[in-house]
């Protein structure tokens, strides 16, 4: 694996060393998304609901970073440097990856049954592990957003769906359940901005191969404008 410039290498860390690093990492995280969610809050009533503006903010978070970059001193915050740290380390990346796919097979087992709440603790509990695996965690996300839906839960589904677009651009599944969310809540413009976002996106990731399942959803996409009353 390539080495990111200008990100120090760390030593390898003791099991107590990365257990500790994952808490804080854990525990940070969960601060980032609350406080994405109450700063969204206090917004709804000064201005409109920005998917994108919201998916922007994420970049902001080391967990979500396509590309690492430094201040404006050419240093690497702390946080940035402990995800790396963990990312380097080939035995916690695995055993996270494990946990992590222990979890969503968990969770689907009580989706299954309809035990909604339980499966959105088993999804959480595999989105904590914060592997470095994108399309564990799109899963992940995604799965919680459904299960989410089931419980009347919109708002925290479309959430969802954001962080699960934001790990794989062309997980169709939470694009179309997002666009759905989006229609049941009434924000009609919103859901043309975010179609439009996501068919930008798999473009761009696609590039010039797009597979037929692709291909379906970006019709269904398409067909969103002739059946539904957006505006």
């Amino acid at each position: 694996m390539k080495r990111v410039e200008g990100v120090p290498k760390k030593e390898v860390m003791s099991g107590e060393e990365r257990a500790k690093l994952a808490k804080k990492l854990d525990e940070d995280l969960d601060v980032f998304i609350e406080s994405l969610a109450s700063q969204k809050k206090s917004n709804d009533e000064r201005k409109p609901f920005d998917f994108d503006e919201w998916c922007r903010d994420l970049d902001q978070h080391p967990a979500f970073m396509t590309e690492l970059k430094a201040d404006e001193h050419g240093e690497y915050s702390e946080a940035v440097q402990a995800l790396q740290a963990l990312k380097y380390d080939q035995s916690e990346k695995e055993d996270r990856l494990e946990k992590a796919e222990w979890s969503k097979e968990e969770g689907n087992k009580h989706f299954r049954f309809k035990k909604y709440r339980w499966a959105i603790d088993c999804y959480t509990n595999g989105i904590k592990e914060m592997s470095t695996d994108r399309n564990i965690n799109s899963i992940l996300f995604g799965n919680r957003a459904a299960a989410n839906v089931h419980l009347g839960n919109l708002r925290s589904a479309a959430r969802d769906c954001v962080f699960a677009r934001r790990f794989d651009p062309t997980n169709l599944k939470v694009i179309i359940r997002c666009a759905e969310c989006l229609i049941k809540m009434g924000y009609g413009k919103q859901c043309i901005d975010w179609i439009d976002s996501s068919k930008t996106l798999l473009d761009e990731t696609l590039e010039e191969s797009i597979q037929k399942d692709d291909e379906k959803g970006i019709e269904f996409l398409n067909r969103f404008f002739l059946n539904y009353d957006l505006l």
